[in-house]
């Protein structure tokens, strides 16, 4: 089986650069994060009379790309099956995006469900999204 060639300077080179600063991985660049995502954590406000509420809080815009969609699966949840579609998106090495924060792209709100923060060599952070039922509510 041949080897791949990657140009000099890219990632995966033999001229031990690693690429730029801002390469991707997967044929992204940094400069391709074409969309904006927001990211929000879910506070939990409690009432004093004995439940609580979830708040949206807003921590940061980002730059990102949606990816790859997978085909939607069948999960269990609270004694009901329910239909998950999932999404790989790619955002800056230096975002802070993780579970069980929410992520709103095109008006389109997800759950972050896993991210590749301990990647070797990794230039852009690739986070698993689950995508909710409804269009956001989150501003």
């Amino acid at each position: 089986m041949p080897l791949t060639e990657f140009p000099p300077g890219s990632a995966g080179s033999a001229d031990g650069s690693g690429g730029e600063v801002g390469a991707g991985i997967g044929g992204v660049d940094s400069a391709l994060l074409t969309s904006t995502a927001k990211v929000f954590r879910l506070a939990r406000i409690k009432d004093g009379f004995g439940t609580a509420s979830s708040v949206p809080d807003l921590l940061a815009v980002y730059p990102c790309k949606r990816e790859k969609t997978f085909s939607p699966r069948e999960v269990l949840e609270g004694g009901r099956v329910r239909a998950v579609s999932t999404c790989l998106c790619r955002f800056p090495l230096n975002a802070d995006v993780q579970p069980p924060y929410r992520v709103v792209i095109e008006e389109q709100e997800y759950e972050v469900i896993d991210n590749d923060r301990g990647l070797t060599d990794a230039t852009l952070l690739t986070v698993t999204l689950a995508r909710t039922k409804r269009k956001t509510t989150l501003t």
